[in-house]
């Protein structure tokens, strides 16, 4: 018996200065823009939902999910930081950024 291959999950793809949409295992090309934001009402994905930043962690600026170090400073008191943090993910509360995160829409564009 062959064993099931894992589903492929969705996002996108640059190859040859040429934009792919990946869903449910299919690439697809693109010759739109897809934009996702973050400001301090959260963060919403290409997708137009809205996606959870776990307690603990960060968007770093190059766009991953990692912990909130233990050395930064400034956070409202009581915010669990760094990989100490004890506090499990809370999938369905909406994403709530502080610090020096920008503001601005992260793009993704063709050349």
């Amino acid at each position: 018996m062959q064993p099931i291959a894992a589903p492929s999950p969705d996002g996108f793809a640059l190859v040859g200065h040429r934009l792919f949409l990946i869903r449910d295992g299919q690439a697809t090309l693109q010759d739109r823009t897809y934009t996702m934001s973050i400001s301090a009402d959260g963060m919403t994905g290409f997708d137009g939902h809205a996606l959870v930043i776990p307690q603990g962690f960060m968007v770093s600026m190059q766009g991953r999910l990692i912990p909130i170090p233990d050395n930064v400073t400034g956070l409202p008191v009581g915010l669990p930081s760094g990989t100490s943090a004890t506090v499990a993910p809370t999938p369905t509360t909406p994403a709530t950024i502080s610090g020096s995160v920008p503001t601005r829409p992260v793009v993704v564009e063709k050349p």
